[in-house]
């Protein structure tokens, strides 16, 4: 028997083998997976269109982005900051606010003058709220720093910030509450509610709230507007 017979016999074993596997159960079995998966797709095809239509979408953006930097003034991104952000854009709605936040985060990243001043952060922290988070923070931002006394014993923080900014009016005393304690815990506000007694004897409450450091930085870098 010579080399070209054996090549001829491990051929045909192997091609048997191949056949043999197809028709096995864990071949079909994956086979199954496969239409499983499809309707599974079938899904989430937004977030994958959205990730077809990336390229052009990101040449949009960043082009963008670059005429708004004087051109003496434009420099390398750090890779910590743009990195992250380029990743989280992929599946973000244009229309919402932190699509706008993230841009202009990458603004500042590529601006020497502001670029060594961008906290690696921020891009967590957009991460972290919603819309109505940023938006409450502007608000706050705008408000300014205060200290309300009030004789609300409930929810006391958000009814005193009804009483001074209209906007909030509507809002629901949860979903500012809630706000409030995403904002401090991401380190971007301050928050305290201390009980007193007053003259008369009455138990009062004490609000006080402020804008940190890092929330003013954040403020200004990634929500100017």
């Amino acid at each position: 028997m010579d080399i070209e017979d054996v090549s001829k016999i491990i051929d045909s074993k192997l091609m048997e083998k191949v056949y043999e596997d197809a028709a096995s159960p864990a071949t079909k079995q994956l086979g199954h997976f496969g239409e499983d998966t499809v309707k599974a797709l079938r899904l989430f095809t937004a977030p994958i269109q959205l990730l077809a239509t990336g390229q052009d979408r990101f040449e949009r953006w960043l082009n963008d982005i670059r005429v708004s930097v004087p051109i003496e003034k434009q420099c390398e991104a750090k890779a910590e900051i743009a990195g992250p952000i380029l990743m989280n854009l992929r599946f973000m709605d244009e229309s919402s606010p932190l699509h706008k936040a993230y841009l202009n985060l990458l603004k500042s990243a590529i601006n020497s003058d502001t670029r060594d001043y961008i906290h690696p952060g921020y891009v967590k922290t957009i991460e972290q709220i919603s819309p109505h988070d940023a938006r409450l923070l502007e608000l706050l931002n705008r408000a300014g720093g205060f200290q309300v006394n009030t004789g609300e014993k409930h929810n006391a923080t958000s009814s005193v910030l009804k009483s001074l900014i209209d906007e909030l009016g509507s809002w629901s005393n949860y979903n500012i509450e809630l706000g409030l304690e995403i904002l401090e815990s991401l380190n971007l506000i301050r928050v305290s509610v201390t009980k007193y007694t007053n003259d008369d004897n009455n138990e009062r409450f004490c609000v006080m709230l402020s804008i940190t450091y890092y929330g003013n930085g954040f403020l200004n870098t990634c929500l100017p507007e």
